[in-house]
């Protein structure tokens, strides 16, 4: 019986450290992954990165279902920020430079 008691006994404690190690696991992915989406300026990086931090804890499927879930709500709201935002006033194309000045202070020197 003392036998049976101390294995079981390390057993828990084994399985409460695989336990932690996950959670750990978790949380530095899901901080990580929310700075590096803030910094790409995507929007909902906070739940977004949480999502993929806590989906990470499912072996080898998790992990892909959290950023292919991540990817999907970031693609339909538009979220990449400038990185994709084409219509920006800094882009302009060669045929938008080539246009003469229109304004009314444009005075030729002759």
């Amino acid at each position: 019986m003392k036998n049976f008691k101390n294995i079981f006994s390390n057993g828990n404690q084994i399985f409460f450290k695989y336990l932690w190690s996950q959670m750990l696991d978790c949380i530095i992915v899901a901080i990580t992954t929310s700075i590096a989406m803030s910094i790409m300026g995507v929007k909902y990086s906070v739940l977004l990165g949480i999502l993929i931090g806590i989906s990470n804890l499912v072996p080898y499927f998790g992990a892909i279902f959290g950023v292919t879930i991540a990817i999907i709500i970031t693609l339909l709201t538009g979220g990449w920020g400038a990185s994709t935002d084409y219509g920006n006033s800094s882009y302009s194309s060669s045929a938008d430079r080539c246009k003469p000045n229109k304004s009314k202070n444009n005075k030729s020197i002759s």
